[in-house]
């Protein structure tokens, strides 16, 4: 994705937009395909569904990013952290300094105590990849500005066009939400409200799982999608 992993965002923007015409032309080049996506990578996979359904074999949102469920949710107390992100110039600033300041292993480790739940099940050499990613994003002087970019995109599309997309997507595409309850990010109540707004997307709910459960608990994950996968596909082929 723009902005993510050892992809510039020199000349492109990193947003939601721009990251779903990404994938689309992977696609393209490669046919269709499952189109899995955590966290943001599950609001484009919606976006990427809705756009292009004959691209997408079949969904699947792993904790994806989704708009709170009504204003007692936990998940607002959450987006008090995330607020600076509404103005991407303030976000920029904000995740530099605090990229400055923990340097690529406190960056790392600051962020899985964030989003695992299992942090001690971590194979140590994927965080040693994860902190060789960051040491190296933090020379790319655009790095700060493409996040806070991104975060601000998603925020809008989660408001405004992500439950419009997924009702347009689900109508050909089949899909499936993997959720792990102890999500600190976003609240498990926003993963039960997402599929009481769209009863056809087939839910998986994982106990004692955090926001990448792909992470938490590799296993458990893939046998959870494949299962789901192989039902879904078993009558075809």
């Amino acid at each position: 994705l723009v902005g993510f992993g050892y992809t510039r965002a020199v000349d492109q923007p990193a947003t939601i937009s721009r990251n779903a015409e990404l994938v689309v032309a992977a696609l393209d080049e490669l046919g269709p395909a499952v189109v899995a996506g955590n966290s943001m990578g599950g609001a484009i996979t919606v976006k990427v569904a809705a756009r292009r359904p004959d691209l997408v074999r079949a969904m699947v949102l792993v904790n994806p990013a989704v708009r709170a469920t009504g204003w007692r949710s936990p998940q607002l107390r959450t987006g008090v952290f995330m607020a600076p992100m509404l103005l991407p110039r303030v976000g920029e600033r904000v995740i530099a300094k605090r990229a400055a300041q923990l340097g690529p292993e406190g960056l790392v480790d600051g962020t899985l105590e964030i989003v695992l739940e299992r942090l001690d099940a971590l194979d140590a050499a994927v965080r040693d990849d994860f902190i060789a990613i960051a040491r190296e994003r933090m020379e790319f002087p655009e790095a700060a500005r493409a996040y806070a970019d991104a975060a601000s995109s998603l925020f809008w599309y989660m408001a405004r066009n992500l439950d419009r997309d997924l009702a347009v997507a689900l109508r050909s595409v089949p899909g499936l939400l993997v959720f792990g309850d102890r999500d600190r990010l976003i609240h498990v109540s926003s993963a039960q409200g997402l599929a009481r707004r769209h009863p056809t997307l087939d839910v998986e709910l994982l106990d004692g799982i955090g926001h990448a459960p792909q992470l938490d608990d590799p296993d458990q994950f893939v046998g959870r999608v494949t299962g789901w996968l192989t039902g879904r596909f078993a009558a075809t082929g």
